[in-house]
This record gives C-alpha cells, sequence and structure tokens, in this order.
C-alpha cells in the first residue's frame, strides 16, 4: 500500500453530524503545500494540524488528501491588446551652420568674417526655408564689405513635379548704395529633377521690393523674379551647389549667384569653399556693378 493511501486510513475520523465546511483557504493552501512534498511525516504533522485549526472541514481535508495534488489551474493567454494610438512627432528643423573668417597683418592688414544659416522643415505638403547671411569684411581698418541678408520661403506641393511659395526678405549692402530692402513675394515652382544625387528646381513669380539708398532716398518697384537651385553629389562625400536669383524691375537689374563645393570631414562637420556674385545695375557713382567674394568656411549639418 502507498504511504499516502495509508496515511489517508490512517487520519480519516469519523464525519461528526455537524454540516461540513470547506476549510479556509490558507489551510487548504497548507495541505495541498504539504502533499506537494510526498514526505509520509511532514503530510502527518499538516494534516493534523489542518485538522485541529478546522474541526467543521475534517471531511473536506480527508478528501482532499485522499484525492492527491489538485490539477494545475488552466492558464488562458493574454490577449494582446493593440498598441494605443500615438500622436506622431513634429517634424524637426534641420540645416546647416557656416562660419568663417580670417585675419592678415603686415604691409596690408585684413579682416574678414562670415557666418551663415540654412534651415528648413517638412510637414506633409509644407516646406518652410530660413537663411540668414552675414558678411563683413575691411582692409586697412577701413570696412570694404558689409552685407546681411535674411529670407523665409515657404512652399507648398501642387503634386510630385510643381509647388507654390511665398517670399518675405531683407537685405542690406552698404557698398551696393542701399541701406535696407525689402521684398515680398509669391509664385510658382518646378521640381525638373529629384534624384537622390541631383536636384533642380525653378522658381517664377511677381515681387514687391522698397531699397532705402544711401543717396537718393526710398524707391517702390514691381520686379519679376526668377530662380534656380542646384544640388549634385557626385560622390558620397563631395557635394556641388548652385544658387542664383535675379530680380527684374524698371530702371534697375540685380542678380546674386553662390557657388558652394563641400567636402564632409568627419561626423557632422565638412569644409566649404564658395563664390559669391552680387549685381546691381543701379550701383551708387565710384562703385562697381559687380561685387564679387571667395571664401573658405565650416559647416556643420544636423
Amino acid at each position: 500500500m502507498k504511504p499516502r493511501l495509508a496515511l489517508t486510513a490512517l487520519f480519516v475520523v469519523a464525519a461528526s453530524p455537524a454540516a461540513a465546511t470547506t476549510p479556509p483557504e490558507a489551510i487548504r493552501a497548507m495541505v495541498i503545500n504539504a502533499l506537494a512534498t510526498d514526505d509520509p511525516a511532514t503530510i502527518a504533522a499538516v494534516v493534523s494540524v489542518a485538522k485541529q485549526t478546522a474541526p467543521d472541514s475534517v471531511q473536506e481535508i480527508d478528501d482532499l488528501v485522499s484525492g492527491g495534488l489538485p490539477p494545475a489551474p488552466v492558464v488562458t493567454p493574454a490577449v494582446a491588446r493593440p498598441p494605443e494610438p500615438t500622436t506622431p512627432p513634429r517634424p524637426a528643423w534641420k540645416g546647416a551652420l557656416e562660419i568663417g573668417g580670417g585675419r592678415s597683418t603686415g604691409n596690408s592688414e585684413t579682416l574678414g568674417v562670415y557666418g551663415a544659416a540654412d534651415l528648413s522643415r517638412t510637414s506633409g505638403d509644407w516646406t518652410h526655408k530660413l537663411t540668414a547671411r552675414a558678411d563683413y569684411q575691411e582692409t586697412g581698418g577701413a570696412p570694404t564689405t558689409e552685407r546681411i541678408a535674411v529670407a523665409y520661403q515657404p512652399q507648398f506641393k501642387l503634386d510630385p513635379v510643381f509647388y507654390t511659395y511665398g517670399l518675405a526678405q531683407y537685405e542690406h549692402d552698404k557698398f551696393l548704395g542701399y541701406e535696407s530692402r525689402y521684398t515680398a513675394g509669391a509664385g510658382i515652382g518646378l521640381a525638373g529633377v529629384e534624384r537622390p544625387d541631383l536636384r533642380i528646381s525653378f522658381d517664377v513669380g511677381p515681387a514687391l521690393r522698397r531699397t532705402e539708398f544711401y543717396a537718393s532716398g526710398a524707391e517702390d518697384t514691381v520686379a519679376g523674379r526668377g530662380a534656380v537651385a542646384v544640388k549634385w553629389v557626385p560622390f558620397p562625400r563631395l557635394t556641388v551647389a548652385q544658387d542664383m536669383a535675379v530680380y527684374l524691375e524698371r530702371g534697375n537689374t540685380t542678380a546674386k549667384s553662390t557657388t558652394a563645393v563641400d567636402t564632409k570631414l568627419f561626423g557632422p562637420l565638412k569644409a566649404r569653399l564658395s563664390y559669391n556674385i552680387q549685381y546691381e545695375r543701379d550701383a551708387p557713382a565710384g562703385q562697381r556693378e559687380v561685387d564679387t567674394t571667395s571664401r573658405a568656411s565650416l559647416v556643420y549639418s544636423f
């Protein structure tokens, strides 16, 4: 006879006349744990204590002993809840910060400082572009270049090829003869080429301009604006860019062009060589119509 059955016969006590009750959960768990040890001495001691603690549940304790361990509970796998919808993160600004400068002394003392920021942000069909540039140079202690330009250009994509744009721009160029120039414009653009290694776009539209000259006061004009932007990546570490804009207005024509070659140094840092042309047909007397600047600078992209 198995030890468990012998102990069962030994500890079965005649049922009392009172109605049997289910043993408390703590006592039931204690008996089940004792049965799990399969040790006769442990089982006998625990069952004896259990019956003394719950005399109204003697029959149920005996039934529990005679029936052995209860079957393991069936665990129903939890149904995975679908993830809660989350709000997509807002697109961040990306772009580049550029800084350059130099100083030489000796027979001719020169100083040059240049800084620029190009930022853009795309959300759905909208793209926002913000640019800022400042250029200052002096020779022999006398300023020879003093130029500031800030522009904001939002774009709305009509389809994969065409888009509309707006333009708000401020310029200052002492040596081209104007203290302030404000430009507001709008128009349509064409993404002529959109490839990972080559992008070409064209803008055209009207613009309103207010120019405050040093010599002749303020002048308001209506102009036609045309622009082209090219970005070419012939090699993974080399980028060539060309940005040009031309304004045709009554009595004057202005244009600016920047050609830049970037090469990656390490991480987000690049080295840039650039050549800038500023053209002002109505330049003040004594000033050249064309002003050019060559520079080397460092660019931090993010």
